[in-house]
């Protein structure tokens, strides 16, 4: 499936099960809209993926948490689920517009909050939830007035503009042999920094990771100019090797203040799927729209 990423858009294999969360946000308003997945494997009742959200903020905060409504909805002529809550704070209030739909193989989940629940607020969520369109749809940037659009893995929608885009995207086989990032940074970093955050370790104490072999290439590609490194890494106890694991990284510098990272982890067989997917992403990666 293609996604977007903003500055730079790719095929992700569809064995990978898309697990980011797509949070836009705006700080200084206290203005977000976030997106985020689900795998289910039969249809559920929107309710019964939305409620919970609430509940979860009800039990948080007590009787400072109050539900303002709970609706039926269509989504993409799905059934939906639409809630309202609002949570009272010291010196102000936070209100959460939330809808779940259940329709498998992904369970959706969008939250939008706002500090009051005003008609302007109102309005905005409507626009975003009305906006929501299949990412495999023909679409651009641009939005309406005061709106942008950006995808947020199987949809797309119009967001508010000067809302910040995600900076990290993570994908995993469903047995977790294969482990996907991708992330934006000031600057780059053609080896990641700690091993141990890429590969779990269950005893630092008695285990360590090592490199086993590391091979790397200079990469220029459309989206901009890098670097492409494979390692071999060990998890070993004493010289005892526990598990091999293969971490491959493309680093591009993408403009003067911004780096993309794509950081692939394969384990036991997803060494094999790793090595075989990677010249497949690198070769559908180019620039964002």
């Amino acid at each position: 499936m293609r996604y977007d990423f903003q500055h730079v858009a790719l095929d992700i294999p569809l064995v990978l099960v898309d697990q980011s969360t797509y949070a836009f946000e705006d700080e200084e308003s206290d203005r977000a809209v976030d997106v985020s997945w689900d795998l289910i494997e039969e249809d559920l009742d929107p309710a019964d993926v939305i409620e919970p959200l609430a509940k979860q903020v009800s039990d948080a905060y007590g009787d400072n948490a109050e539900v303002l409504s709970s609706d039926p909805i269509t989504v993409l002529g799905e059934p939906a689920r639409r809630i309202v809550q609002r949570v009272a704070l010291e010196g102000g209030e936070l209100t959460f517009w939330m809808v779940g739909t259940g329709k498998k193989p992904a369970a959706l989940i969008l939250k939008y909050s706002a500090t009051a629940r005003t008609e302007v607020e109102e309005r905005e969520f409507a626009h975003v939830l009305s906006s929501i369109a299949p990412a495999d749809h023909p679409w651009v940037r641009k939005g309406a007035p005061g709106f942008v659009r950006r995808q947020a893995g199987r949809i797309t929608l119009e967001v508010p503009r000067g809302l910040s885009f995600p900076t990290e995207y993570r994908f995993a086989t469903r047995d977790s042999t294969l482990r996907l990032m991708l992330s934006y940074a000031a600057r780059l970093e053609a080896r990641p920094p700690d091993f141990s955050k890429l590969i779990y370790v269950p005893d630092k104490r008695v285990e360590q990771l090592r490199v086993a072999d590391e091979q790397a290439e200079p990469a220029t590609l459309e989206a901009g100019s890098g670097t492409d490194t494979r390692w071999e890494i060990e998890r070993v106890r004493g010289e005892e090797v526990s598990e091999r694991a293969a971490v491959r990284r493309l680093a591009l510098q993408i403009r003067s203040d911004l780096a993309f990272h794509l950081t692939g982890v394969g384990s036991g067989a997803g060494i094999r799927a790793l090595d075989a997917a990677w010249p497949q992403l690198k070769g559908t990666l180019a620039k964002g729209k």
